[in-house]
């Protein structure tokens, strides 16, 4: 076989495990801080966790981002969020922000390897809503199914995302309350190559060398 048609092939091969992306959204309401109509101390959100099921993605993950929706809380260095993969990997996504302060959550915010900033941590009032890092101040406290938690988001990178992903919402202290409407997962996987097609193109070009 012409190397130069084996290397054509071979590209077009490789070239078909393209990236996968995969977005699944809990609409469920994650509220905290009140029962009923009963504020109470501090604690668990009443989903907590809060799972979204993945199913039918092939290969490694490259790529997770975190969008929590039409977010409110008026003093939001009391949340922790951690986001739990299927095989078990913790990442803290926020908690300890906004110390001394009354930032509050208002709307959308999103947690994103790429994203340019931490979700503030200042002495400014203000609402705060976008797209963030990772914004881990304190690495401890809830009692969320994890000893150590990812630094950022590529932590998941390599799993199967295949299975239930948790989110646990934890406020950590009284007098405040808060809801998320819901949460999406945003995942990019890349199947594995079609090795087998490609280790056999090598075998039959090194066989017509072999002639």
């Amino acid at each position: 076989m012409n190397k130069a048609l084996v290397t054509i092939i071979a590209a077009g091969i490789a070239g078909t495990a393209s990236a996968d992306s995969i977005s699944e959204t809990n609409p469920a309401v994650i509220d905290w801080g009140i029962v009923g109509t009963s504020a109470v101390t501090m604690g668990p959100a009443q989903l907590y966790p809060s799972g979204i099921n993945v199913a039918g993605a092939t290969g490694g993950i490259t790529d997770v981002n975190v969008t929590l929706h039409n977010g409110n809380h008026t003093w939001v260095a009391d949340l922790e969020l951690t986001l739990v993969s299927p095989a078990g990997t913790a990442v803290r996504l926020l908690d300890l922000t906004g110390v001394q302060n009354g930032d509050d959550i208002d709307g959308d915010i999103t947690f994103d390897d790429s994203a340019s900033e931490f979700f503030p941590d200042d002495d400014t009032d203000g609402t705060v809503s976008g797209t963030f890092l990772v914004s881990d101040y304190e690495n401890a406290d809830a009692d969320v199914p994890a000893t150590a938690f990812g630094l950022d988001l590529s932590a998941f990178n390599g799993e199967d995302a295949n299975g239930t992903w948790s989110l646990y919402v934890y406020d950590e202290t009284s007098g405040d309350t808060g809801s998320f409407d819901g949460w999406t997962l945003d995942i990019e996987t890349i199947p594995a190559p079609a090795s087998a097609a490609l280790l056999g193109l090598g075998g039959l070009a090194a066989a017509r060398r072999r002639r």
